[in-house]
């Protein structure tokens, strides 16, 4: 992310001047410095202080077992409000990284809050979610998610089941615990380990939903609120087709991604081959539809024969799909995809597993972050517990027919997207928590940020969830990819006078993110 930094006057002034009408201004005592967790310098992190919190591993027997939650904070460097706790979503993301790297990424917020990661229950340095060694996560990442015969959805059946019962040797006691309720519950444990009279938070993507489950427990414990791409904890339709059944119809599941997110993702893919075509060294061709010609001859082609790439690895056809998605997150991957295209085009798959590799958390050593288990131990406990059948295979076979419903509005992810979820068919632990929306009545003002243009959490979404809060305002990027804040000068001051201030915008504010000054 990019940073600015900026004076609370000059934020002011700036907004004022610029005609942005500013209401519901929060404010409560200053919180005390320190609480009950006992920080320490980080090995080798100038700067920074790290903890561990044990948390109940149920929160219904606070009692029983516990688990450690690992924390990070970097102090204010100037007077201090209180601790702006962050989560950058996923799920599976490390809060940790985030933090470490904030020291400019969280511009101006760094002078006045102690900005405060944690890895969520499943996640990185806390108590995580094992399933496959990273040669099990090679070949998982790499096999069939497109199947197109019976004999090949068996094959992938076998694969996205063997992952799961992976899980379940290794972490089957962590799983039931892993949902995002129980998360939000250890957040508010957080606050009080802090000594915040309030939550202050800043989420991302998936985090947003946590800190509207955290809103709807804990409405009296909600401080300044920011949620940034907003996931949407009441989408239900089938992906591809807004008009159908709800999701993996009669399976009760929603892991799968949400109905607009396919079909959001194609657009941007299109949106970055309309870029290519514009430019002289394009390696797919001059005009948008023959790109996607070429990248579905591509994707073709790797089907039957994966690229050689450095170390003996191979880019096979999914592996190419995950670079293609990838590159739909951010304008800053866009010229990434390009060059692992060109190499494509002359045989080696280098560039084009770079990107993967970012999608799947894998380093220069082959080493995998346990992202993709973490996000699937949350995502396989989103649904109603009233309605999974049984056998399992029943719940894999509506998925293949969602995947085909889905494909047809988005060739390039549809199928991919819902085959890379279908471990959760056989998942160990039912369900937990139907979707639904959320309004956490008795909240203060909750500050709602989307790019129009996001095919991770669309703005569809977060229109939907603005509406369903009791009290929020919305403000949209006329923007590509995920993650507003950061990336646009009106965005950032937006949020930085709520954080610093509690001075929330009247409604809703659309600007194009590259603008310096907001609109009269």
């Amino acid at each position: 992310m990019l940073s600015r930094k900026l004076l609370i006057a000059g934020v002011l002034a700036a907004a004022l001047v610029a005609g942005v009408a500013v209401v519901a201004v929060l404010a409560w005592p200053r919180a005390r410095d320190g609480g009950t967790i006992a920080w320490a310098p980080c090995e080798g992190r100038d700067g920074f202080e790290c903890a561990t919190l044990r948390v109940p591993l149920d929160h219904a027997r606070p009692d029983g077992r516990t688990i450690g939650i690992a924390l990070n904070r970097l102090p204010a460097t100037g007077a201090r409000l209180g601790a702006l706790v962050v989560n950058p979503g996923g799920p599976g993301e490390s809060g940790l990284d985030t933090v470490f790297e904030g020291r400019e990424q969280f511009g101006t917020l760094v002078e006045r809050y102690d900005i405060v990661g944690f890895d969520p229950r499943g996640v990185g340095a806390s108590e995580a979610v094992r399933c496959l060694d990273d040669r099990g996560m090679d070949e998982f990442t790499a096999a069939d998610l497109t199947p197109a015969t019976a004999a090949e959805r068996d094959r992938t059946r076998e694969v996205v089941k063997g992952f799961a019962d992976a899980c379940a040797a290794h972490s089957g006691d962590l799983l039931p615990f892993t949902g995002t309720e129980n998360v939000a519950r250890d957040l508010e444990l957080i606050r009080a380990g802090l000594g915040e009279e309030r939550l202050n938070y800043f989420g991302f993507s998936y985090g947003t939903r946590l800190g509207q489950v955290y809103a709807e427990q804990f409405p009296g414990k909600v401080g300044r609120m920011v949620l940034d791409s907003v996931d949407n904890p009441a989408e239900s339709e089938t992906p591809g087709d807004a008009t159908g059944p709800t999701p993996m119809a009669g399976t009760g599941l929603t892991p799968a991604p949400a109905a607009a997110e396919p079909d959001e993702a194609e657009s941007a893919l299109r949106d970055i081959l309309r870029d290519c075509v514009g430019r002289a060294d394009c390696p797919v061709g001059r005009d948008e539809n023959g790109a996607v010609r070429a990248v579905d001859d591509l994707l073709a082609n790797l089907r039957i024969r994966p690229l050689p790439a450095a170390g003996g690895r191979r880019l096979t056809e999914s592996l190419a799909r995950a670079a293609l998605f990838h590159a739909t997150y951010s304008r800053d991957n866009w010229e990434g995809l390009r060059e692992g295209l060109r190499q494509a085009v002359n045989g080696t798959g280098d560039g084009l597993l770079a990107l993967s590799d970012a999608y799947y958390h894998r380093d220069e050593h082959g080493h995998y972050a346990n992202s993709t288990a973490a996000f699937a131990a949350v995502n396989c406990l989103i649904g109603d517990p009233r309605s999974v059948p049984e056998p399992p295979d029943a719940i894999a076979a509506r998925m293949d027919a969602d995947a085909a419903g889905s494909a047809g509005t988005s060739p390039h992810f549809g199928a991919w997207l819902f085959y890379g979820t279908q471990y959760c068919a056989y998942w160990p632990v039912r369900p937990t928590v139907a979707p639904h929306a959320i309004n956490a009545p008795g909240t203060p003002t909750i500050l709602l940020l989307n790019n129009t243009r996001d095919a991770a959490t669309p703005l569809s979404g977060a229109e939907a969830v603005a509406e369903a809060l009791e009290d929020a305002r919305l403000v949209v990027a006329d923007a590509d990819g995920h993650i507003a804040y950061g990336n646009g000068a009106c965005v950032d001051r937006i949020v930085n006078e709520f954080l610093l201030t509690g001075r929330a915008p009247a409604k809703e504010h659309s600007w194009p993110a590259e603008k310096v000054s907001c609109p009269a």
